[in-house]
């Protein structure tokens, strides 16, 4: 049983922004030895699922046994800082690829075989795990329901329903939810982000905070920001002639980059209709006033329907599709 002066603390010393009530869940199963064998962690992408998940990883791989706050001294909390621990492995889809394949998942289960390398703790984290495949999953079956006592496994997903039901009755759930807008405030306040930058984080990444953090450490990220709705203005000035030369040229960039346009793209039409609907029109920075000045008269459907349309050449970038005949149609479609 935790001490009421216990319950106070919980939950607000590990070094993640947010998610104060999982946090808590999981360092109280630290302090008592109660943790379940399997997790899952869902939530939308990039909002700190990992990171908590690292967190709860090293707690359990401290050196200082049954502490829920890691040293942060010991050798084990220095490798898990730096770049890992043999006693902890993750698991993602590979390069190139959209699928974490069941050769990967038969690493995991030789790794959950063999004893802890130097202390009492094994733990697996599976990093987009709805992209596991059927066989793969199938694999995982028998690992996840009887796994070694030394073993944690942590499945982190943004869609849960893509697990088999035998997967998902094997694990207990944590969902995740975004960080509310005062606490990535607060995060980005820290770090000396101006009120016009904050804006712009928000507007794009929201309570995402895996990606806003990548983007305040990121030299320029935010500036690039800025440049990218500018990008989306002069593209709705252009005429159609010059849209098209527009998708030629992106023809010249990697995938990876394309991804992030059109990632970047739906975020802001999606949230140009939400801004509208909240009546929260008024912004500092100057690139976004001037690409919601711009779009003003554009019906709040037309600005839904485009934002679909992009989410569409999204996935179809995904699946290997032409997505440049795609791209043309999409440019066309602007108002």
């Amino acid at each position: 049983m935790v001490k009421q002066t216990d319950k106070k603390v919980i939950g607000a010393s590990w070094p993640v922004v947010g998610h104060a009530a999982q946090i808590k869940q999981l360092r109280q199963a630290v302090k008592e030895s109660a943790w379940a064998h399997a997790y899952i962690f869902a939530g939308s992408e990039g909002c700190g699922r990992y990171l908590v998940a690292r967190q709860f990883a090293q707690a359990l791989l401290c050196t200082r046994e049954n502490e829920d706050i890691p040293c942060g001294r010991c050798a084990t909390c220095l490798q898990m800082q730096r770049s890992g621990h043999p006693d902890c492995l993750t698991l993602s889809p590979q390069e190139e690829s959209e699928v974490i394949k069941i050769t990967q998942v038969r690493e995991a289960i030789a790794f959950c075989a063999t004893r802890p390398y130097g202390g009492s703790h094994k733990v697996v984290l599976v990093r987009d795990a709805d992209a596991l495949t059927p066989e793969a999953q199938n694999a995982f079956l028998k690992t996840l329901e009887e796994p070694p006592a030394y073993v944690v496994i942590v499945l982190i997903v943004t869609h849960p329903e893509r697990l088999l039901e035998t997967i998902t009755s094997r694990c207990q759930l944590l969902q995740f939810h975004g960080i509310s807008e005062a606490d990535t405030c607060s995060y980005l306040d820290t770090h000396n982000i101006s009120k016009p930058e904050q804006e712009l984080l928000q507007l794009f990444y929201g309570g995402q905070i895996g990606r806003m953090m990548t983007a305040v450490s990121t030299a320029g990220a935010i500036a690039n920001l800025g440049s990218f709705i500018e990008q989306q203005i002069r593209l709705l000035a252009a005429s159609s002639a010059e849209r098209l030369l527009w998708v030629q040229d992106q023809g010249k960039i990697d995938m990876p980059y394309m991804n992030t346009f059109l990632s970047l793209s739906e975020a802001l039409w999606s949230l140009s209709v939400k801004i509208e609907a909240l009546g929260r029109t008024m912004y500092t920075q100057p690139a976004l006033a001037a690409f919601l000045e711009t779009i003003r008269t554009m019906p709040l459907k037309e600005r839904a329907a485009y934002s679909s349309r992009l989410a569409d050449v999204r996935l179809r970038l995904k699946a290997g599709s032409n997505y440049q005949l795609h791209l043309e149609n999409l440019v066309l479609h602007l108002s």
